[in-house]
């Protein structure tokens, strides 16, 4: 019988640039698709909190004459979204690589996953935080219409306003850790349980077959990628509410803590305050990570298989001029 390691040797392991490609891919156009309600999720983040302003349902936000409204700032929304998630889905499966090579193990453990989990999204928040600030501003009409990103940087009065909710995004690390340590944990539980099956595109090698890539079924996907993202929502949805309020604050407001954002939320609307906007939130979030996890398995399948026929063609043309 194979060992699971076996599921895992080189050949089979698509690269670090590989995830990061079919991280950004399968994201972005996941999100794009479900992009009304996420920006619903924003607004009703945005308007808890104004005393002021009274929330608004999800059906009332859905209604025709909104429709704009809900797809206001999605290309700078896409944007930020193509350059988090590469730079999160390289960064992972690059330390996940190397603390492989460095224990010597022949497959990443929990542990692995978590610690490469952490490592990746810290580098995310600090590399893509004035991205978010710009794309948060957009979507909630508090910047010029016409703006790019570079002109945005340039009328920003404090560069330090760029980073705003970067402490909040930091504890929201968290938020990929258990997402990724349930979902590859189960992936790899997955995967080792079965016998290799064709899920994937051969290539061959020096005329023979080189091991398939291993990647869940649709099926399996769906709910794994669901329940994944629905554990870790539930963990972190009142720093996400932080997060978004913070990013939404002019340079001419009072300056909050992390902290102090969420005490004044919950002391104004109390324990269900810091959930506003949870509804459409659990709702595209757990609809995103399914329809995700089908289109990176999907798009990871096909670029690894592309890589397979590329380094086959280019031996084969390298054997010939060595003849």
């Amino acid at each position: 019988m194979r060992s699971p390691h076996a599921l895992l040797d080189p050949s089979a392991v698509p690269t670090p640039i590989m995830h990061g490609m079919a991280g950004a891919l399968a994201n972005t156009l996941s999100i794009v698709i479900l992009y009304p309600l996420d920006q619903i999720r924003t607004l009703q983040q945005a308007a808890s909190s104004a005393p002021s302003r009274s929330g608004t349902s999800s059906l009332q936000l859905l209604s025709p004459k909104n429709i704009p409204l809900l797809y206001q700032g999605i290309g700078s929304s896409v944007e930020a979204l193509l350059v988090s998630y590469f730079v999160f889905f390289f960064t992972f499966a690059y330390f996940r690589r190397l603390r492989l090579r460095v224990s010597g193990k022949g497959k990443p453990s929990p542990m692995d996953n978590l610690i490469s989990s952490m490592a990746a999204g810290v580098v995310n928040v600090l590399v893509t935080s004035p991205l978010w600030v710009y794309a948060t501003n957009k979507r909630l009409g508090l910047a010029n219409r016409g703006d790019s990103f570079p002109s945005f940087l340039m009328r920003t009065e404090k560069w330090s306003d760029l980073w705003k909710g970067t402490a909040a995004s930091l504890w929201l690390v968290s938020n990929p850790v258990v997402h990724f340590v349930v979902y590859e944990s189960g992936r790899l539980a997955l995967l080792s349980r079965e016998p290799a099956r064709r899920r994937g595109f051969s290539g061959i090698e020096d005329g023979r077959p080189v091991e398939e890539v291993r990647v869940l079924t649709d099926r399996q996907a769906v709910v794994l990628g669901g329940l994944a993202k629905f554990c870790a929502t539930m963990a972190t949805y009142p720093l996400q509410l932080i997060q978004t309020i913070l990013r939404a604050q002019g340079s001419s407001q009072a300056s909050l803590s992390t902290l102090g954002c969420l005490l004044a939320v919950y002391r104004r609307s109390g324990v269900l305050g810091c959930y506003a906007g949870l509804q459409a939130k659990l709702t595209q979030t757990v609809l995103n990570a399914m329809l995700m996890s089908v289109l990176y398995e999907r798009i990871l399948k096909l670029v690894h298989h592309k890589s397979l026929v590329l380094s086959a063609a280019l031996k084969k043309y390298r054997s010939k001029l060595a003849e």
